[in-house]
């Protein structure tokens, strides 16, 4: 967190003033939103994105290079962040010169009160893409998704009442019935979940 405060604050004396200043959301008001609610969020998404293209499998791969950005110890811990979102830009957005900094508009959902992180904290995805998988895990199929203390990425449980609080400003005035799947169809019941017929059901859902 200080590695981000100190490069933010070297040309804005607030969080507040450098969001208005560069056009971004409103969200972003402070030093600990910025870190848990982009940053946090995102180098595990990120890491997700790139896991996925992992094929054929080879030094030349994001996932790869993503690795091997975190295992220079000569550089600093903002230097990482930094060489994590230019191959971020150059992977994901086909950024072909290494912009002065990233465009973390690229990543934002869009619809009211639009945010980075999001319902699923294993990915929704930005843009409208991003607004259909945050509505559709707020209206009634919660992904209970976080990160343990022995995960490689900063411990991070499942927050039911961010949860909460995250759809209904996100989807004002909509009925949300976020755990109706996960109840209606024992996903939160292993011992029931693991029949036949409800993993073949959850497959062809989740296709």
């Amino acid at each position: 967190m200080a590695a981000v405060r100190d490069e933010v604050l070297t040309e804005y004396t607030s969080v507040a003033k450098a969001a208005k200043a560069t056009g971004f959301s409103e969200f972003i008001r402070d030093i600990q939103t910025l870190v848990s609610d982009v940053i946090m969020y995102l180098v595990p998404v990120i890491s997700a994105d790139f896991n996925m293209a992992y094929y054929p499998p080879g030094p030349a791969t994001s996932i790869e290079r993503a690795c091997s950005i975190f295992q220079q110890s000569s550089n600093t811990p903002m230097e990482r962040i930094v060489n994590l979102f230019d191959l971020r830009g150059e992977a994901e957005y086909h950024a072909e010169d290494k912009p002065k900094c990233f465009d973390l508009s690229l990543e934002l959902l869009t619809g009211p009160h639009a945010t980075i992180r999001a319902s699923d904290m294993s990915r929704t995805g930005g843009d409208f893409i991003g607004e259909i998988s945050d509505f559709q895990c707020c209206k009634d199929l919660v992904v209970g998704a976080g990160y343990s203390e022995r995960s490689m990425f900063l411990q991070r449980p499942f927050d039911c009442d961010w949860h909460r609080r995250h759809c209904h400003k996100r989807f004002e005035g909509v009925p949300l019935e976020s755990f109706r799947m996960v109840d209606q169809w024992c996903f939160n019941d292993l011992s029931q979940a693991l029949s036949l017929q409800k993993v073949d059901f959850f497959l062809h859902f989740r296709a």
